[in-house]
């Protein structure tokens, strides 16, 4: 038995897996930790740490595959490989990163965030999230109507929480971090996502060209959105990957 343990996106509940749950083969067993707690990275990396044993395969989606990525290049306990999905490992576009999300837009999401706090009205939040999830999906409509089962204000984390978890992605920059690496690595990428454009899947294959360790993989079709209609294709590489191991 496979522990698939995953470490969600910004935001996120473990709601959003549970199609993905029921569709995975019988050699896996999904566990789901939630980003929903103000924690320091430190705190972070040690409840991966105990939560990782040496059957498992260790996966991220978007913010969540930063912090895995961390605790993958730092770790010395033995497990059997390492999995993002949609994951910049440089968030905010700088000079020498083009291709991350414009320090612009980003300060729009957390300014709106902010005024949500305030407020005490998070809907504008789930809005707007929610259309940068599914944009570019040319399976938006199944995607959207998914969401609305379990992404709501009742679902959300503190507002705090979510400002933590911005202030990562905007600090989080592994780029010298990701090569160190040194276990088996899946990278997967939307052709469609709006949120981590998929030239950083090129970006990607520069920083670790030096390693076999690394595979890197484009979905077509596909937005920042992984388990829901796309989660057949993502399984399905899942899968292949685990084959190689």
């Amino acid at each position: 038995m496979i522990h698939l343990l995953l470490i969600n996106g910004w935001s996120a509940n473990a709601n959003f897996w549970g199609d993905f749950s029921n569709d995975l083969p019988d050699q896996f067993e999904l566990q789901v930790i939630d980003l929903n707690q103000e924690k320091t990275l430190g705190e972070w990396l040690e409840v991966i740490d105990q939560n990782v044993t040496n059957n498992t395969l260790l996966m991220g989606w978007s913010l969540g595959g930063a912090f895995a990525i961390q605790y993958a290049a730092i770790s010395k306990k033995p497990f059997l490989g390492l999995i993002t999905l949609q994951t910049n490992p440089c968030f905010i576009a700088k000079d020498s990163w083009p291709h991350g999300l414009a320090k612009s837009e980003f300060e729009m999401l957390y300014d709106l965030v902010l005024q949500s706090v305030e407020s005490g009205e998070m809907a504008s939040v789930i809005r707007r999230f929610s259309h940068l999830l599914v944009d570019g999906s040319l399976k938006h409509k199944g995607d959207r109507r998914n969401l609305k089962k379990c992404y709501s204000e009742i679902t959300l984390a503190n507002a705090r929480a979510l400002l933590s978890g911005l202030v990562f992605l905007c600090d989080f920059d592994l780029r010298q971090v990701l090569p160190k690496v040194s276990l088996p690595s899946l990278h997967l990428f939307g052709e469609q996502d709006a949120l981590v454009a998929v030239d950083v899947s090129n970006d990607l294959k520069s920083l670790t060209l030096n390693s076999d360790n690394h595979k890197v993989l484009v979905l077509g079709e596909m937005a920042h959105l992984p388990c829901f209609s796309h989660r057949v294709e993502v399984i399905s590489t899942l899968e292949a990957f685990v084959e190689t191991l």
